[in-house]
């Protein structure tokens, strides 16, 4: 469901999906006063509100259009009305369309039952946690997403505050550069460099979809001309989008020095889907999105290792196993409130050093070898030094107060005060191309902006990436005209791959009726990419063995092969190696040196899982090779394997039994001829 506006008489104007109604509807007081005769109202007044957070709502009855609820307030309770035909969700805490709303026969939301995780003395033994109704279960079971208690209350306290496998503190000591960061708040200079002496990094970030839409705009903004002190070009990251992508414009930006990350495939308009997603939901929107852009980009150099949540609803502990699984090395979706220091990015190894911004959002509470290039909020104010306090904003479009170009202009100069006068945190400007178009002062003031602090020495527009490279190796500014990691890519010039893409229509079983077209510089493949077939080529990657399934992706790499993130002589049983390697003993190890294989399985036994993974890998090297290498070697790759057993590439094992010689033919009657 994409945001929409509902509105009722009094004009007011209630947006249910970016924020809840209950703020925008009529609210007034509704307090049960004791009577002389009988204090029992008043009572019940506590109990209902006995142990009940304060910004909860519930219905007295459920009689009624179910537009009216009650929250707790100390003077008693206040009552809210949503507006004329809509009705209040209990469950989602939210006024929605009424057709929408299954919950108007609950007067509470569920109550969920929590582990006792705090005792004077312990119940259970060492090692283990009591459950809400006294079992003990061993402790690492606990938040791992699989409910093990018979209450399910191992999975109803897995906060970053209460989740008891939850990453330690920082630690200085053990958490050390390159590949580690952390302080207490967040707010530490790496390498405890002088203020004075830290470049003042500043990143735009664009997300969704490029294409002849917006590309006039990215062409503006980054037109070559603009230079940092070093002499290189200013950079950007996009966040990509697969739906109406022309990818042959991804591949001149990349050309052209700019990052490329991932925002998802199907950037589907359910928030709950990314919050609860699932570890394979996760795996297959952004690892599959990244095989998209990779193939149909012809990015061959493994550069694409961000991603941003759409919506910015992290997924939670799934998400970044998936990342580490995935090698996919930092995620731009964590907001951090609005504070008087703003904070530096982060490695998950240790807890964060915020709190979890928003009551939606499922921030990881596991330790994970992931950068965190954390999304400070904006200061939103148009004058900070008299205006009231106002909640900040993560993207640029999202600060509702802008309405000219001349207060957008005051909104970048305030925040990036902000950061240059406190402790140099990279300033992100986040957008939606969109908001930028909607308005050419907005455009103008952001490159007024742009070249203003260009005739700074110490204001440089880099990459994500560029943030981590300098965060792996603090530099001083007196040395950062020679600091190498920012070199690459300098001052590009050339003309791009080609000028005239591909424009391939196409269709998937996945979106019936849909004709898509595919702009890329590369071939056009057999069917539009989607999510259950990201490389278009009708499912070739995907193999089943009974009930076990296995997904493998396959590019150019140094040899690596993982399954769901562990290498393959790790998979057990070990009596079955011997099957498992079977592709690489045929082929020999030289065959893989050039590819990385990741692959996931799921589903059957041990056996079915072994079967699924030796043909999902031998299947992805005879594609590779037939994409990449040329028709012989593939050839020669496939002869070798279906000589040996062809259930290495054949899916169904099953073959009809050859005709008998002499024997009738196919034909069960005989056909007459009338040559």
């Amino acid at each position: 469901m994409s945001p929409f506006t509902f509105t009722y008489t009094d004009t007011v104007e209630v947006d249910c999906v970016v924020r809840p109604c209950r703020n925008l509807v009529a609210e007034a007081d509704f307090r049960v006063k004791r009577q002389d005769d009988d204090g029992d109202q008043e009572d019940n007044i506590e109990e209902l509100c006995k142990d009940r957070p304060a910004d909860e709502y519930f219905r007295l009855s459920t009689d009624g259009d179910c537009r009216e609820v009650v929250r707790c307030t100390r003077s008693g309770l206040k009552q809210i009305a949503c507006p004329s035909g809509l009705a209040f969700d209990i469950e989602k805490q939210t006024c929605d369309w009424k057709a929408k709303v299954t919950t108007c026969d609950k007067k509470e939301k569920p109550r969920k039952v929590l582990p006792i995780l705090k005792t004077d003395e312990p119940i259970c033994p060492e090692g283990k946690l009591s459950c809400g109704n006294g079992e003990c279960v061993d402790k690492e079971l606990f938040c791992n997403g699989k409910p093990d208690c018979k209450d399910e209350s191992d999975e109803n306290a897995c906060t970053v505050e209460l989740d008891p496998n939850r990453a330690p503190d920082c630690d200085t000591t053990q958490c050390v550069l390159p590949d580690c960061f952390c302080s207490a708040d967040g707010t530490r200079i790496p390498g405890n460099i002088e203020p004075q002496q830290v470049p003042q990094m500043i990143t735009i970030t664009f997300n969704g979809a490029i294409n002849v839409d917006n590309i006039d705009l990215y062409e503006d903004i980054f037109n070559g001309q603009r230079q940092n002190p070093n002499g290189c070009q200013i950079r950007g990251t996009y966040f990509v989008s697969h739906k109406y992508t022309n990818y042959s414009a991804v591949q001149d930006l990349h050309r052209k020095g700019h990052e490329i990350s991932v925002f998802s495939l199907t950037h589907k308009d359910d928030p709950n889907y990314w919050t609860q997603g699932t570890y394979d939901d996760w795996l297959a929107e952004m690892a599959g999105a990244r095989l998209i852009i990779e193939r149909f980009a012809n990015i061959t150099d493994g550069s694409i290792i961000g991603v941003r949540a759409p919506y910015l609803r992290v997924g939670g502990n799934k998400q970044f196993e998936m990342m580490a699984d995935q090698f996919f090395v930092y995620d731009a979706s964590i907001t951090a409130s609005l504070g008087r220091v703003p904070i530096w990015p982060y490695t998950l190894y240790f807890r964060m050093p915020h709190k979890c911004n928003g009551n939606a959002h499922n921030c990881p509470s596991r330790s994970h070898p992931v950068w965190e290039m954390v999304m400070n909020e904006l200061d939103r104010r148009d004058d900070p030094t008299f205006d009231e306090s106002l909640p900040g904003c993560h993207m640029v479009d999202s600060c509702s107060n802008i309405q000219s170009g001349e207060q957008f202009g005051r909104l970048l100069r305030h925040n990036f005060n902000r950061h240059y006068n406190t402790n140099r945190a990279p300033l992100g400007l986040h957008f939606h191309a969109s908001w930028l178009k909607s308005k050419k002062e907005y455009r103008e003031e952001l490159i007024k902006f742009i070249e203003e602090m260009l005739g700074r020495n110490d204001v440089f527009f880099v990459t994500m990436l560029q943030v981590i490279q300098w965060m792996q190796n603090p530099t001083e500014l007196n040395a950062l005209r020679d600091f190498q990691e920012w070199k690459e890519k300098c001052d590009v010039k050339g003309q791009p791959y080609c000028s005239l893409p591909n424009a391939c229509p196409l269709t998937t079983r996945e979106l019936p009726g849909e004709t898509l077209r595919l702009f890329t510089c590369m071939e056009c493949p057999n069917n539009y990419p989607w999510i259950l077939d990201p490389t278009g080529d009708g499912f070739s990657t995907n193999t089943f063995e009974k009930t076990a399934t296995a997904v493998a992706y396959c590019k150019r790499g140094k040899g690596l092969l993982r399954v769901n993130g562990r290498p393959l002589d790790q998979i057990e049983p070990k009596v079955l190696q011997y099957k498992l390697q079977e592709p690489l003993l045929l082929l020999g190890k030289e065959k893989f040196a050039g590819v990385d294989i990741r692959i996931r399985v799921s589903g059957g036994g041990h056996v079915a899982q072994i079967y699924a993974i030796r043909q999902a890998i031998s299947k992805a090297l005879v594609s590779f090779y037939q994409k990449y290498v040329d028709e012989a070697s593939r050839k020669e790759l496939k002869d070798i394997l279906t000589q040996y057993d062809r259930t290495l590439l054949v899916a169904d094992p099953r073959r009809c039994e050859p005709k008998k010689f002499g024997g009738p033919g196919a034909r069960a009657r005989y056909q007459k001829s009338y040559r």
